[in-house]
């Protein structure tokens, strides 16, 4: 054995390739919150002179935490971000694998966007989504990201994924996914927006699918419980002929 394999080891996150003994220096360096901003940020230039598979999981690691202050936070990321665009392809299958596991995915997604054609983005997150439940987690902070993520497209599919988390026993979850599917055919999700409002006991969420409504200008009319919809409805709203949720306009003094 050489004298250099005395110091590797596996890298961090159980990845399959050793690292140097140097390399895992810079790679805990720049995972470290609590470290000096410039000696991090060395450790980010190093692990990018590095360039091997393990450098750049770990830097796109790096995208998934924050530190203080929030400017050395964004200028640390947006450097990494650049970074990593210039690897192109490489960095696609860790991010994928980042935005699967981590619990703040915004830098990943947003870099997997620029990197990948819009149907591949797509059908990944349609992927991971399709693989939760709609019961309790400790942390839903991905699932969530991922849901408004998805209302970015319109689509059938997207709309006909999302409907199930209507359901889910997080609040948060159903507020997003309602969100998400209000910008969906109204066609398709008008109905289950209606049922959800009137059942669900989160006054937030029945003020979001009305103004949801009222902004889309979507009309309630041939949904079988308009009567008790209506009810709930506020006194500065009423209904026009075609079913369109309208404001009333301020009395005046």
């Amino acid at each position: 054995m050489g004298l250099l394999d005395l110091f590797k080891k596996k890298a961090a996150g159980g990845g399959s390739q050793d690292v140097s003994w140097s390399l895992s220096r810079k790679i805990k360096k720049a995972h470290n919150r609590f470290t000096q901003a410039d000696e991090r940020m060395g450790a980010l230039y190093g692990l990018q002179e590095d360039g091997s598979e393990p450098a750049i999981k770990a830097l796109v690691k790096r995208l998934t935490f924050y530190v203080e202050p929030l400017t050395t936070d964004e200028r640390e990321k947006e450097y990494v971000k650049s970074v990593l665009l210039e690897r192109g392809q490489q960095v696609v299958p860790h991010l994928v694998e980042s935005i699967r596991t981590s619990n703040s995915i915004q830098w990943q997604l947003a870099l997997y966007h620029d990197l990948a054609a819009e149907e591949e983005v797509l059908a990944t997150l349609l992927g991971i989504i399709e693989g939760y439940d709609t019961e309790y987690e400790k942390n839903p902070q991905r699932k969530i990201q991922i849901i408004d993520a998805l209302g970015s497209w319109r689509s059938d599919r997207v709309a006909s994924v999302l409907l199930r988390f209507l359901e889910d026993v997080d609040e948060e979850v159903r507020y997003q996914t309602v969100q998400s599917l209000l910008r969906q055919d109204p066609e398709v999700v008008r109905d289950r927006l209606l049922t959800v409002a009137l059942q669900d006991q989160s006054n937030r969420i029945l003020d979001l699918v009305i103004e949801g409504f009222v902004a889309g200008g979507i009309p309630i009319k041939g949904f079988p419980a308009r009567k008790q919809f209506e009810d709930l409805l506020g006194p500065d709203m009423s209904v026009d002929k075609q079913g369109v949720i309208k404001k009333r306009p301020p009395r005046s003094p």
